[in-house]
């Protein structure tokens, strides 16, 4: 994501210029902006600034290469994070972002998530907006076709062409002075706020989550040294909540995460997204583990579910959670691939047994109805140190890891399966 910032201008507001370009320099904002200098010193101040923001679009679709434009204005005061928070805006994230304001001029009362959609009809002030490339693109084609300043001609002629029209919140711009610059009434943002800084949570990434309580014990109970697998990440929105978790604990507890991010077959809308990506979903993916600030907390194993256990000794997981190809197939050679790296007493499990017919017809049949099922849609085997596997096993005779099973099994609301499906 690659940001060319302009700031339009005129010489006879150099002094207050500098003031911005001070203020902007004093955040986290990377690179330097272009100037879009109005060059006329005569005319209408409204026909002149409005035709110098054409320019400046003009310019970035032929001089810059970025993915965005951040469009301000010359009279300014900044969110020190600026960057920060634009990176972890919910819009952006997501990949929704056309066009996104980080100024309201109380167009709208502001409560709940970072964001609001405003009408078009609504909406006035181009302090501080934030522009797609293919959204520039939008404007110079149809700029001639609404009557009026920037700020009218931007959110009518994007609300027109079905752009949502983002608006941050709180505000991470402030207008400054006393009077509009050519001669309007003066606004400003009421819910401005230059020290509010974002925090990126889990549930800011997209994808399906639906066992918080089973990462949540799974780590408490974990003992310092024990490894943690994940078979399945996708854009990491569960891989977030599980690294949290071990954060927080404060133990040495080693994350393993396993995906090809190549979507799979028998989820059309993963393949479909990674192809559109070139392939692959990982930059995502890692983008995601550092906007939550957790990317130290994986040990990522890029490749296919079965190679990866392949390489990876007997008996040396206590925890393998199974997300990958749903496929009756796949789940089963994950299921006979991941057991026999789980300790005696450890807990092999997986997602989605109520949600695809096939994960529970596999998992059902690859362990002979030894497994639950939870209310957060999830399967869950011990591995019984008893078995012809765990007699190969290096193992102590520690009981911890059995005893945290039974905990896990009585604290959830737990259905015993049989081969039936009763």
């Amino acid at each position: 994501m690659k940001f060319q910032t302009i700031i339009v201008t005129c010489r006879e507001r150099e002094r207050v210029l500098q003031q911005t370009l001070s203020n902007l320099a004093a955040t986290d904002w990377p690179g330097q902006p272009h100037l879009q200098m109005d060059r006329m010193v005569t005319g209408d101040c409204r026909q002149r600034q409005t035709e110098n923001v054409r320019l400046g679009l003009g310019w970035f679709v032929s001089q810059s290469d970025a993915d965005y434009l951040l469009l301000l204005e010359d009279d300014l005061e900044f969110n020190t994070h600026l960057w920060w928070n634009l990176e972890r805006w919910l819009p952006m994230v997501d990949g929704r972002l056309d066009f996104g304001s980080l100024y309201n001029p109380n167009i709208r009362n502001n409560s709940g998530d970072d964001y609001f959609i405003a009408h078009p009809g609504a909406c006035y002030g181009s302090q501080a907006y934030v522009l797609s490339r293919a959204a520039v693109h939008v404007l110079l084609r149809d700029w001639l076709n609404v009557i009026g300043m920037q700020d009218i001609k931007i959110t009518r002629i994007l609300g027109a062409a079905g752009y949502p029209l983002f608006y941050h919140r709180p505000s991470l711009v402030q207008h400054v002075g006393i009077q509009s610059v050519w001669g309007g009434g003066y606004h400003s943002a009421p819910d401005f706020q230059p020290g509010w800084k974002s925090v990126f949570s889990y549930e800011r990434i997209p994808g399906w989550f639906t066992f918080p309580r089973l990462y949540e014990r799974a780590v408490a109970e974990a003992r310092h040294g024990d490894v943690l697998v994940e078979v399945g990440a996708w854009l990491g929105r569960s891989t977030a909540y599980l690294g949290g978790q071990v954060k927080a604990s404060g133990k040495q507890i080693r994350v393993m995460v396993v995906d090809t991010f190549q979507g799979s077959a028998t989820d059309p809308q993963f393949y479909s997204a990674a192809t559109a990506l070139g392939g692959s979903v990982r930059q995502l993916f890692d983008r995601n583990m550092r906007l939550a600030e957790l990317a130290d907390r994986f040990e990522v194993r890029e490749g296919y579910s079965v190679d990866v256990a392949r390489s990876l000794p007997d008996c040396s997981c206590s925890f393998v959670f199974i997300d990958a190809d749903h496929g009756y197939d796949s789940v089963r050679a994950d299921i006979r691939a991941w057991r026999r790296k789980v300790r005696p007493g450890g807990v092999l499990a997986g997602h989605d047994c109520f949600t695809f017919p096939a994960v529970f017809a596999a998992v059902r049949d690859e362990l002979a109805g030894d497994f639950a099922t939870t209310d957060e849609n999830v399967w869950i085997h011990q591995v019984n140190a008893v078995t012809p596997i765990a007699r190969h096993c290096p193992f102590n005779g520690d009981s911890h890891i059995g005893n945290v099973i039974r905990g896990l099994f009585l604290k959830f609301e737990i259905r015993s399966i049989v081969e039936t499906g009763t």
